[in-house]
């Protein structure tokens, strides 16, 4: 008995240092490239720290100037108002979208491919190519606006519509979200379509009470990682700043900076590493508690794959 309780502690232990063996490269990777810098990130940020000189320890500082930053409060105020426009827009547009494309008709796979198609161009390409479309003289948004006879827009010059500009181009580009609703949407027995019908429920009605409340607990994940990559937007405000309005990198009166973008200012122009990695910090902290919000409302209208049997 001991003789084979030894061996099979042998095999356990071969199994367990096989599995380890395997997964070393993604551990050590994770060490060393995420790890690592989140732990130096939280010192860093407690330190008066520039890349070129030793950190040296202040205790929450880098915290208490963030407050009386006025760049820092202005980031919070683009951040916010962008994330409270653009994720409940993309959120219904993509459910309409997928709600229409989920019908039979013919041309399906053409429309399904236009609508997804921008959501696969690279990031810098489509920027560059939206930052012709908001042209003000030759643009294709104004032209189309004066052939309906109505002004040409600012879009790129007025700090008014900077983020509804945002907005729309990141509407555009949200065929990832368009096509996870319809793969839910398909995911519904067709069987309670044919008895809505039999009962008499016009389109509407089908709409509401059969798909909708069945992809809850997917429109729950697109809006958590919606509002977390709207707290992290930068890339397109920053392509489209930098090489539109050189001399205004941030947006007419500030109006594109977003705290994505005011992290990097502050730590790879003014190298001041530690409020980068303050304000790198207090993004998380409020991530963590917008998304641990959701959770706790969840329970009220999310319904997961088997709750109501």
């Amino acid at each position: 008995m001991e003789k084979t309780k030894k061996k099979s502690l042998k095999r356990k232990l071969r199994r367990e240092m096989s599995g380890l063996l395997f997964a070393a490269p993604w551990l050590i990777g994770f060490i060393a490239f995420s790890m690592v810098p989140i732990i130096l990130s939280m010192y860093y940020s407690l330190c008066s720290y520039n890349l070129f000189t030793e950190p040296v320890f202040v205790g929450l500082v880098n915290y208490k100037s963030l407050f009386s930053d006025r760049l820092f409060w202005k980031s919070v105020y683009n951040t916010l108002i962008f994330t409270l426009m653009f994720v409940p827009m993309q959120i219904l547009l993509s459910i309409c979208v997928a709600a229409l494309l989920n019908f039979n008709i013919k041309g399906q796979w053409f429309f399904r491919t236009v609508f997804y198609v921008p959501s696969i161009l690279p990031v810098v390409a489509a920027t560059i190519l939206w930052r012709w479309i908001y042209n003000y003289e030759y643009g294709l948004v104004n032209n189309l606006l004066n052939m309906l006879h109505l002004p040409s827009v600012l879009w790129m010059q007025d700090p008014q519509w900077t983020k509804p500009a945002l907005t729309i181009m990141g509407l555009w580009g949200s065929g990832n979200v368009f096509i996870i609703f319809l793969a839910a949407m398909k995911d519904v027995p067709q069987m309670y379509y044919d008895a809505s019908r039999i009962d008499g429920a016009n389109s509407w009605q089908r709409f509401k009470y059969i798909p909708l409340p069945s992809i809850t607990n997917v429109i729950f994940y697109q809006i958590v990682m919606g509002i977390i990559a709207a707290l992290q937007y930068f890339t397109q405000a920053y392509i489209l700043m930098s090489g539109y309005l050189a001399n205004t990198p941030t947006g007419p009166e500030d109006s594109m900076l977003f705290y994505g973008m005011q992290i990097f200012y502050k730590a790879f122009y003014f190298f001041d590493m530690g409020g980068a990695s303050a304000m790198a910090w207090l993004l998380f902290v409020v991530a963590a508690v917008i998304t641990s919000l959701l959770f706790k409302t969840s329970a009220k209208w999310v319904v997961y794959g088997g709750e109501g049997d």
